[in-house]
């Protein structure tokens, strides 16, 4: 099975969920960006977008999408 591509991390209209899609639409307008300016972009920028964006009024979609980024905290595991 192969491994996740370098493409999985980056804004593709086609291959977007209906939540994505929405959330990134909704950024382009309000950043004043065409949202085919934001197709191939890394998530990361995009999310980056977002943050300059919004500011402390960042949508819920994107403080979820930063909080799946965020590798766990493993210390609540105890030692294995």
């Amino acid at each position: 099975m192969p491994g996740p591509s370098s493409d999985d991390d980056r804004f593709y209209q086609v291959r977007a969920t209906r939540a994505l899609l929405a959330a990134v639409s909704e950024l382009a307008q309000r950043s004043g960006c065409l949202l085919s300016e934001l197709e191939g972009e890394p998530m990361a920028e995009v999310y980056r977008l977002a943050e300059t964006t919004y500011g402390p009024d960042l949508p819920e979609f994107w403080q979820i999408w930063k909080a799946w980024q965020e590798p766990p905290d493993l210390s609540t595991l105890g030692e294995l």
